[in-house]
């Protein structure tokens, strides 16, 4: 499981890292509450705690499925960006399990 939250990071701060510099858009606030639910998942995990985990890893699947539906028409702009989206997605799933 913590293997796919360091590829998770990876993605969103490559993905982030492309947004451009300014206030705070509402994807940019979006995301942020999205980084928040899965480092406390993946810091919870890492530390062993499971009961702490497994509430933290239900938050980070609400933020993701909220994240998804509202922001994922306007970050797919070609068929990696749905690929990567899909990777994500496949990723957190694993990693709920």
């Amino acid at each position: 499981m913590k293997k796919y939250f360091l590829l998770i990071l990876g993605l969103v701060l490559i993905l982030s890292t492309a947004m451009p510099l300014g206030a705070a858009s509402p994807l940019e606030k979006d995301m942020a509450a999205f980084d928040k639910a899965y480092i406390t998942a993946m810091i919870s995990t890492s530390q062993g705690k499971r009961a702490t985990s497994k509430k933290a890893m239900e938050r980070t699947m609400v933020e993701w499925a909220s994240f998804k539906k509202t922001h994922a028409d306007d970050l797919i702009k070609s068929n990696a960006d749905k690929a990567d989206l899909i990777i994500i997605n496949q990723m957190l799933s694993d990693a709920n399990g």
